[in-house]
């Protein structure tokens, strides 16, 4: 017998809405783990699949800097 998957679900009314994805290589069936900070994303247990929850924050450039060298007059 399995664990118990309280959570994965939630009920509102008559309604069942699951709250985790289904892993897009194993099918119905096999729950995606979601992971939180630093890196959110969710995982697949069975296959190893894994997916970002959003594109990372792109790096801000440091501004250039003025060469080193003799000054000019």
């Amino acid at each position: 017998m399995g664990k118990a998957r309280t959570g994965f679900y939630t009920v509102q009314g008559e309604t069942l809405t699951r709250t985790h994805t289904f892993c897009p290589k194993c099918g119905p069936g096999v729950i995606m783990a979601q992971h939180g900070s630093p890196r959110p994303r969710r995982s697949c247990g069975k296959c190893g699949y894994s997916e970002a929850d959003k594109a990372p924050a792109p790096k801000a450039e440091k501004p250039a800097r003025a060469p080193k060298g003799p000054k000019s007059k």
